[in-house]
C-alpha cells in the first residue's frame, strides 16, 4: 500500500462511512461528487459501507449513487458481494434501487452466477 493508498483510506468520506454519520456523509455529498473515489482495496463508498455491515450507510449511499452495477477490483458489484454474503434483505433492497440482477462483469458472471 503506497501513500497514495493510505490517503484513500483516510479520505472524509471513508471516515464518514467508519463512524456511520449520515448527517457528514450528506453534507460531504451536497458540496463534492466523491461516489466514485475508491480505497485501497479498490471499493467504492457503498461497496465499503455494505462491507462493514453500515446498513443505514448503505440505505443513505443507493439513493445517491449513479451506478449501482459498478465492479471492484475483483469485477464484483455490490449485489454479488450481498448475495455471497448471503445478504438477501440487501440483496433486495439493492435491486429495487436499480442494481441489475442480469448484469454480466468482465468476467462473464452475473450476479446469479456467483450466488449459485
Amino acid at each position: 500500500m503506497d501513500g497514495t493508498d493510505l490517503e484513500k483510506d483516510r479520505s472524509p468520506i471513508f471516515l464518514a462511512i467508519r463512524q456511520q454519520n449520515t448527517e457528514l456523509l450528506e453534507m460531504i455529498f451536497d458540496y463534492e461528487s466523491q461516489m466514485n473515489v475508491k480505497n485501497s482495496d479498490g471499493l467504492t463508498p457503498l461497496m465499503f459501507a455494505a462491507k462493514h455491515g453500515y446498513n443505514q450507510i448503505v440505505n443513505f449511499l443507493t439513493q445517491r449513487t449513479n451506478d449501482l452495477n459498478e465492479e471492484d477490483a475483483n469485477s464484483l458489484t455490490i449485489l454479488m458481494h450481498r448475495l455471497i454474503e448471503k445478504d438477501f434483505k440487501m440483496a433486495r433492497k439493492l435491486m429495487n434501487r436499480g442494481a441489475d440482477i442480469d448484469y454480466i462483469n468482465r468476467n462473464g458472471y452475473s450476479p446469479l452466477h456467483l450466488c449459485v
